[in-house]
């Protein structure tokens, strides 16, 4: 059986005013090859561009992607991928600046990755913290902040490259901030090291 391996990113570009961390619903985005998905801006623009990761785009507030992906045939000798080991036990999140990645843990696995961008200077602070705040929506240009320390958040961004690039929180991609923000209880755990 042939799967699709799906590795994509779709990046919603609009006029300035409404730019400002507008979010974006989708369909489901597992399934076989070709998989066809609907995304949805959740803000009001005038103007929809959408840059689809694959060399296409498109525009509106909802479009249609149809993604061909790469076909992998199934494989015994092929090593998978393995799910990365947590370093601490329990329900917690875990922001590794070294991969510049957030884990999601519950009961001491992983069960959520996220490709983050931490401070560019080295400065997001690396410790055991507990979120105290949280903002569901927009906190100035931060969406869906999970603050753990002074000003230093984890929260959705339109930009996350894949090296530090911060003013020192954890950048997390738009499209998954408010399922990580839901994973982000005030009180809970967040280590950064």
């Amino acid at each position: 059986m042939r799967r699709l391996v799906l590795v994509g990113i779709a990046a919603l570009a609009f006029a300035p005013a409404a730019n400002a961390g507008c979010g974006v619903t989708t369909t489901a985005l597992t399934g076989k090859a070709p998989l066809t998905v609907s995304l949805t801006a959740q803000c009001a623009s005038t103007t929809y561009s959408w840059d689809l990761g694959d060399g296409t785009t498109a525009t509106g507030r909802t479009v249609q992607h149809t993604l061909c992906g790469r076909l992998v045939a199934a494989d015994p000798h092929r090593r998978r991928a393995r799910v990365p080991a947590a370093r601490f036990p329990g329900d917690h999140v875990e922001v590794d600046k070294t991969r510049q990645v957030l884990f999601v843990v519950r009961g001491g696995k992983v069960t959520l990755v996220v490709p983050t961008s931490t401070g560019a200077t080295g400065n997001t602070p690396a410790g055991e913290w507990r979120v105290y705040r949280k903002v569901a929506g927009h906190d100035w240009v931060l969406y869906y902040p999970s603050y753990f320390l002074r000003g230093f958040a984890v929260h959705g961004y339109p930009d996350v490259p894949p090296y530090p690039a911060s003013h020192g929180c954890a950048r997390i991609p738009l499209w998954i901030a408010q399922t990580v923000y839901g994973e982000m209880p005030d009180g809970s755990t967040v280590y950064v090291y």
